[in-house]
C-alpha cells in the first residue's frame, strides 16, 4: 500500500514530537492531562486555525472525517459525546 505525507503532517514534522515533549516537560504545569494530551491539542487548534473553521464543533467534525490522518499524526478524535476538551495549555 503506498504512503503519502499530507501538507498538514509535513507542516508538523518542522517541530518534532520529541522537542515538543521536551518543552512540554520544562514548562508544563506539573498536572498530567487526563485523556486530551498537549499534542493533541496543538494538532487540533492547528488544524482549525489553517482550514479557517468557524468553530469548535466544526473543527472537530472536520478531522473526524479524517481518522486515518489523525492515526498517523499521533492524535485520537475527539468524542461528539463528550464536552468540548479543557485546554491546558
Amino acid at each position: 500500500m503506498a504512503h503519502c505525507n499530507t501538507i498538514f503532517q509535513q507542516m508538523l514534522k518542522l517541530l518534532p514530537r520529541h522537542h515538543f515533549a521536551k518543552l512540554e516537560a520544562e514548562h508544563g504545569n506539573g498536572r498530567k492531562a487526563r485523556s486530551f494530551t498537549r499534542w493533541s491539542q496543538l494538532v487540533h487548534l492547528l488544524s482549525r486555525q489553517l482550514t479557517a473553521r468557524a468553530s469548535l464543533r466544526d473543527g472537530v467534525a472536520s478531522l473526524k472525517a479524517r481518522v486515518k490522518s489523525l492515526y498517523h499524526l499521533g492524535v485520537k478524535p475527539v468524542p461528539r459525546q463528550s464536552p468540548p476538551p479543557r485546554f491546558l495549555l
